[in-house]
């Protein structure tokens, strides 16, 4: 074999040899920036889950129909509030025009718990029954499309009126309607809590309810 020969052998070996390095290099780096994006990505979803699911109210609440258990939930350090749960009212909301600007049949009011304390943005919690808490975003409401909402907080210290029909349980005869009044003390951030709607006291939800039927 000619020197010509070994040096052609020896170059091709050279360029073989770089040529494997260069991927194995950019083999090396894809890796890298995978296990990189994997970590991160992880990360990003633990912490959503823990800050942005696990630790809401909404998803940290227990619906309880036994007396029992829900005495001894009351009695128990790990449990932050227990109260009557009184479902949901859907008052027509009599000045919603006058207030926010929106022709809306019906808002709907649940029960307020101390827990949403921490998510209330504006004013402050609810001390008796004739005060509610309203939403900072108020999404799709009458003619509102999905893109739209109204910031609730220029509501604060004003008047919610809120009509509600009394009928017979019986015949369900319709017997005239009632009208209520609520003061808007606080606003609460309805995204960061991931409960949407206004929340006003238990015991007043569970009385106006009743009043209605006869």
């Amino acid at each position: 074999m000619k020197i010509k020969d070994y040096l052609s052998a020896a170059l091709w070996e050279v360029k073989a040899g770089k040529r494997k390095v260069f991927f194995i290099t950019v083999f090396m780096f894809i890796g890298l920036m995978m296990l990189i994006l994997t970590n991160v990505t992880e990360k990003n979803i633990l912490d959503y889950l823990d800050r942005g699911i696990l630790e809401t109210p909404a998803l940290k609440t227990v619906i309880v129909y036994d007396e029992k258990l829900f005495e001894q939930l009351k009695s128990d350090e790990r449990v932050a509030d227990t109260y009557i749960y009184a479902g949901i009212w859907s008052p027509n909301f009599e000045n919603s025009k006058e207030l926010i600007g929106v022709e809306t049949n019906q808002i709907d009011v649940q029960s307020y718990s101390k827990v949403y304390e921490d998510y209330i943005i504006a004013g402050r919690g609810i001390e008796n029954e004739n005060e509610i808490i309203v939403p900072k975003y108020l999404i799709e409401y009458g003619n509102l499309s999905s893109s739209e909402y109204i910031d609730m907080e220029d509501c604060l210290g004003k008047k919610i009126v809120v009509s509600d029909c009394r009928f017979n349980i019986y015949t369900d005869e319709e017997l005239g309607e009632v009208n209520y009044e609520f003061t808007v003390v606080g606003v609460i951030d309805n995204l960061a809590l991931s409960v949407y709607g206004f929340f006003a006291e238990e015991e007043s939800i569970n009385d106006k309810k009743k009043r209605t039927c006869r």
